[in-house]
């Protein structure tokens, strides 16, 4: 039988405590500068993350789009584990330049992931106030790319995951412009990628809830915004 503490098994416990020690090694053996964005995303995958990771080449794929130059990031759901995507957001910005604001409901994501440096702010609040509240710092037109993963996707009640990320997007938007990049994670294209039963709030067979399912019906999406990737997460870019 499998002990359960404060909602966490005993073996999750022990896996989480492993993961700690091998992120905290492979901190120190982090190389100064990364070359490439490929070079950035097969160091953090290995390191901090899975190299098989389903996000992968989604996250992947958005930070190609900064070109490697300066960039203003938006996060909205601080990730101090699993995809550890701030950590991937924060090494960018100390390799290529630029600010990075991460924002999550919970103390804990910051509190486990310690200083990231001088250009990266963690904040702890409600990411749709966060974002109704954040003015384009001096340098900046716009935000350059968003990760918006907040609000965790539950396959038997979907709706107030699916609810939550129109309200991000509806806050997001007019921070965006020509060229930015929002990558909405929890998406997925098919039903079968969710891997549980699906609590159906449409008629329609072939729906698939997930956190950016009302974003991609969104009329601006539409207008502006281009899928350049989209299986498990997706990845807009405004295009038009």
């Amino acid at each position: 039988m499998v002990q359960i503490f404060g909602g966490e098994t005993v073996i999750s416990s022990v896996l989480r405590i492993r993961n700690r020690r091998r992120r905290a090694t492979a901190q120190k053996r982090l190389p100064a500068n990364f070359k490439n964005i490929e070079e950035l995303c097969s160091w953090h995958f290995r390191a901090f993350s899975d190299p098989g990771h389903i996000n992968r080449v989604g996250l992947t794929l958005a930070l190609r789009q900064l070109d490697e130059q300066p960039a203003l990031i938006i996060e909205t759901g601080t990730s101090a584990w699993g995809t550890d995507s701030t950590r991937l957001w924060a090494k960018y910005i100390q390799n290529f330049g630029g600010i990075f604001h991460s924002v999550d409901i919970r103390q804990e994501p910051s509190d486990h992931l310690g200083s990231l440096g001088t250009k990266t702010h963690l904040h702890v609040g409600d990411s749709v106030n966060f974002l109704q509240g954040f003015s384009i710092p001096a340098g900046y037109d716009k935000v350059n790319l968003a990760y918006l993963d907040s609000w965790d996707l539950d396959v038997t009640n979907p709706l107030p995951a699916m609810e939550h990320g129109l309200k991000e997007w509806k806050a997001l938007y007019p921070l965006l412009g020509p060229g930015s990049t929002v990558v909405v994670d929890d998406t997925p294209i098919e039903r079968f990628l969710l891997g549980e039963t699906v609590s159906s709030d449409s008629s329609d067979p072939l729906w698939v809830p997930g956190k950016g399912t009302l974003i991609l019906e969104d009329e601006a999406v539409r207008e502006h915004f281009q899928i350049i990737y989209h299986h498990y997460n997706v990845v807009l870019k405004w295009v038009r």
